[in-house]
C-alpha cells in the first residue's frame, strides 16, 4: 500500500542478467531474496500507469567479484550492511572472527577484505590498511574474489593514501595472476590501472606501454578507446619531454 492516498504503488518487473545471487538473509527464513552486485545499472525498457520494467545491464562492478563464489556468512554480512549500515556490518565480521573457529581461510580472506572497505567507508584508514593487506594473506580464495580484493587495496593505496607505487606493485601482482592462468576478462582495466600509476610516479615509458596494452586488449570499437588515445598521447608527450630535459 501506498504511504499516503497522494502516493502511488509502483511494481518494478526486472529482466535480470547474471548479477545477483539468491540468498536467505537469516538461517531459519523460508523466503530468498534477490540479492544485485552493487553496481548493477538497468534500462528502462517501459512504463505503464502501475509497472516499471527494467532490463539489467553489464554491472559497472568489476566483474572478477560475484557474490555467488562467496560463502553464506559473507552474503549476510552484505546484508547487514544494505540494510543496518557500516557500524553494524563491522560488528557482525568482527563477531565471526571472534567465533567462528571452524571458518575456511577462503572465507576469513573474504571478511577481511568487507572489513577493510568498510573500515574505508568510515575514515579509519590504518585500520582498512591492515585488513586489506590480511585478506590477501591467503592464497585459498578463488580467483575472482582474491582479484576483487587485490584490486580494492591498490585502488585504496591509489586514491585514498595516493601511494601510487604501492598501487602500482599490486596490480602488477594481479596482471602476473591473469597472465598466468590466461584470466581475458578485466586485463584492459589492470593495464588501464597500470598506465595511470605509472603516469602519476612519472614513469612515462611505462605509461605508454601500459596504455598501448590496455588499448589492444580492447575490442577495435571499443568507445573507451579514445580515450586512451588521448591519454596516450599525453605520456608520449611527457616522455618526449623528460628524455629532453
Amino acid at each position: 500500500e501506498p504511504i499516503n492516498k497522494t502516493l502511488k504503488s509502483i511494481i518494478f518487473e526486472i529482466d535480470p542478467l547474471q548479477d545477483y545471487t539468491f540468498v536467505d538473509y537469516k538461517q531459519t527464513s523460508t523466503s530468498k531474496t534477490i540479492l544485485f552486485i552493487l553496481g548493477a545499472q538497468f534500462n528502462i525498457i517501459d512504463v505503464h500507469e502501475t509497472t516499471v520494467i527494467l532490463s539489467q545491464c553489464t554491472s559497472n562492478f568489476n566483474t572478477n567479484y560475484d557474490l555467488a563464489n562467496e560463502s553464506s556468512l559473507i552474503i549476510r554480512g552484505v546484508l547487514t550492511y544494505l540494510k543496518h549500515g557500516t557500524t553494524e556490518a563491522i560488528k557482525y565480521f568482527k563477531n565471526i572472527l571472534i567465533n567462528g573457529s571452524e571458518i575456511d581461510l577462503a572465507t576469513y580472506s573474504s571478511i577481511y577484505g568487507q572489513l577493510g572497505y568498510l573500515e574505508q567507508k568510515l575514515g579509519n584508514y590504518n585500520v582498512a590498511t591492515i585488513m586489506y593487506e590480511k585478506s590477501m594473506h591467503s592464497g585459498t580464495m578463488q580467483f575472482g574474489v582474491y582479484l576483487f580484493y587485490l584490486d580494492q587495496a591498490a585502488q585504496y593505496h591509489a586514491k585514498v593514501l595516493k601511494n601510487w607505487e604501492k598501487a602500482m606493485t599490486l596490480w602488477i601482482q594481479k596482471l602476473n595472476i591473469q597472465n598466468n592462468f590466461l584470466l581475458e576478462e578485466d586485463k584492459a582495466q589492470t593495464y588501464e590501472n597500470l598506465a595511470n600509476a605509472a603516469f602519476e610516479t612519472k614513469q612515462y615509458a611505462k605509461t605508454v606501454e601500459y596504455t598501448l596494452a590496455a588499448i589492444e586488449n580492447l575490442p577495435n570499437d571499443h568507445p573507451h578507446i579514445s580515450f586512451l588515445q588521448q591519454q596516450l598521447e599525453q605520456a608520449k608527450k611527457k616522455l618526449s619531454e623528460h628524455t629532453t630535459n
